[in-house]
């Protein structure tokens, strides 16, 4: 699905584009820097129903976008479609990614205690880590001095770095294999302790991976980490949440005002982080790599996160559970 609008000078990549923060994303560097930015959405189902509305808001503002499916859930998917990216922007086919950026707003949270991806991993690691390290990867040959924003989550801090230790090429199942854990459930707790610390080490991932690119001054990309905060409307992550948690976001729409005047970043609709994802893609601001930011206040990320030592640990585990050497 693609509009007919001319190209713009440069690419902004939304990867979840059909949830409820990638869509706010997009329809918000379409209103605030119009005609700029070439959009690409990627969504499971470029097709379904909220993909339709998104890309009927966008042609409404006149935004030159299009829609590709991603499957986050099988690496060689997220390889392919990195190539046929990398080798459409090598030929002009869309505008370059300096002066755009990435950003990374697809997730899975999962209450089910051993959902796998199609390549055998545990699905929230699967997804919310190594398929996200890959693309960026993957992708790095044409992302030149553009932006990469990760989006963060608060829950990194009740996270582990050892949750998913267990999870090796030599361990997990093939896509095929059977658990008898594959229909059992979390409770919210451990629900959310897994998805912080999925979190976690894609936070801790992301500052090893900058490190790497600013000891190449040829590579100019910025990585940065921002956590939207807490947000209202529908969540795509998972079809399965907790009734707790829904009774939980039941109550913040009625208490949501009350709550965002004593913290900000409390419970937003997605179009307030979407704002803020949109005024950092929009800065160029050159030095922002290797940051942290809740919406649009710059902070420190937690203690353990920033452990340099076991920033390479995790870095270490992750490429060699992708196969792929420590180095760019």
């Amino acid at each position: 699905m693609t509009s007919a609008a001319p190209l713009p000078a440069s690419t902004i990549l939304i990867t979840g584009g059909s949830g409820s923060l990638g869509s706010a994303i997009a329809i918000q560097i379409a209103k605030s820097q119009p005609g700029k930015h070439h959009l690409i959405l990627t969504a499971r189902k470029p097709s379904d129903e909220t993909t339709i509305n998104t890309s009927a808001a966008l042609r409404s503002l006149g935004a030159s976008f299009e829609f590709q499916a991603l499957d986050l859930s099988s690496l060689e998917h997220v390889k392919s479609f990195a190539a046929k990216l990398t080798e459409r922007s090598k030929k002009g086919e869309v505008p370059p990614f300096d002066g755009g950026g990435v950003a990374l707003s697809a997730a899975m949270l999962t209450y089910v205690k051993d959902s796998r991806t199609k390549d055998g991993w545990n699905e929230v690691y699967g997804i919310n880590v190594l398929a996200q390290v890959l693309f960026m990867r993957e992708l790095l040959p044409v992302l030149g001095g553009a932006m990469v924003i990760v989006i963060a989550s608060a829950t990194h801090a009740i996270g582990s770095v050892d949750y998913f230790l267990a999870e090796t090429i030599e361990n997990c199942k093939g896509a095929d294999g059977t658990s008898q854990r594959e229909q059992e459930t979390f409770g919210l707790s451990e629900a959310m302790k897994r998805y912080g610390s999925s979190k976690l080490l894609f936070v801790m991932a992301s500052y090893a991976l900058q490190r790497r690119i600013n000891a190449k001054p040829s590579n100019t990309t910025q990585i940065i980490n921002l956590d939207p905060g807490g947000m209202s409307g529908d969540s795509r992550m998972g079809s399965d949440a907790s009734w707790i948690l829904r009774f939980v976001k039941l109550l913040l729409v009625v208490f949501g005002p009350m709550v965002r005047w004593l913290k900000k970043d409390a419970f937003n609709p997605p179009e307030v982080p979407a704002k803020a994802i949109s005024d950092l893609l929009g800065r160029g601001d050159g030095n922002l790599g290797g940051k942290y930011f809740i919406l649009d206040d710059e902070v420190t990320s937690s203690a353990v996160s920033l452990d340099v030592k076991l920033q390479g640990e995790v870095w270490a585990k992750v490429c060699r559970d992708l196969g792929m050497g420590l180095e760019t």
